[in-house]
């Protein structure tokens, strides 16, 4: 079986959607523009994001430039997005502060700059946002922005992880399988990769099928092991597959 891989995730800077969750004070024009999108009317949820937008509304510009970054009925502009994001950042809204901490960190419509992708992170973390705490937690171990912490990226990981963030339980579970920076407890990788697993991530699956297949944390069972490839496989994970035709060309 192939070593559990030690890398640890990438940032989680896929490109942002609509936010389908607002405050009770939000839910009016905000609330409009996200049923338009929901029914492919860009046009008119454009319309409601800006005048919410205008109007102060946080929600509404960071959709606004969701809108943007992703060309949803407006010319793509990651420009034009990361302003957007910053004028929600600014009046508070976390989710702001994450998505245009993304654009810092990849160099979207702006120049790349670590170090305020990373306070930018943190202000989202601060503000509840678990996904920003992940992120926070990579540029900890990664040293990006700021000087290498793996005690903080343990802990960010952790707070990412009791939040449902799963790759955030993944990279935990690498810690505790490794036993890097941490005492290894391999009971502890398996639950974390179960956790991550069940949460749908594929290479949560592959790990906890490597820890059946060697019995590390758990019984030996390579039929499980195999049941997991396969699952981590499906999900398009190449090594899963890889994983689960070795098994099955020796007859499990």
């Amino acid at each position: 079986m192939k070593k559990v891989s030690i890398l640890f995730s990438a940032l989680l800077l896929a490109f942002s959607v609509i936010n389908l969750q607002v405050s009770m004070a939000q839910a009016g024009i905000v609330d409009d523009g996200i049923k338009a999108i929901r029914q492919g009317n860009y046009k008119k949820a454009y319309s409601l994001f800006k005048k919410a937008c205008d109007g102060g509304l946080a929600q509404g510009c960071y959709n606004l430039g969701a809108m943007y970054e992703n060309g949803y009925g407006v010319r793509q502009d990651y420009s034009k997005a990361a302003g957007l994001y910053k004028k929600a950042c600014d009046e508070g809204d976390g989710n702001g502060c994450y998505y245009l901490g993304g654009m810092y960190n990849n160099g979207y419509g702006v120049k790349q700059d670590y170090l305020r992708a990373f306070n930018l992170f943190k202000k989202a973390c601060d503000g509840g946002v678990a996904k920003g705490c992940y992120n926070l937690g990579v540029m900890y171990a990664k040293g990006l922005g700021v000087m290498q912490d793996y005690s903080n990226a343990f802990y960010l990981f952790k707070k990412a992880c009791d939040s449902n963030i799963f790759q955030g339980c993944y990279n935990l579970g690498i810690m505790y399988y490794e036993g890097d920076r941490v005492r290894q407890n391999y009971l502890e990788a398996f639950n974390l990769f179960k956790k991550a697993c069940d949460g749908g991530l594929a290479r949560g699956c592959y790990n906890l099928g490597i820890m059946y297949a060697k019995g590390r944390g758990v019984m030996q069972d390579y039929f499980i092991a195999k049941k997991l490839f396969g699952k981590a496989c499906d999900m398009g994970l190449q090594r899963g597959c890889k994983g689960y035709a070795v098994l099955n060309t020796n007859g499990y």
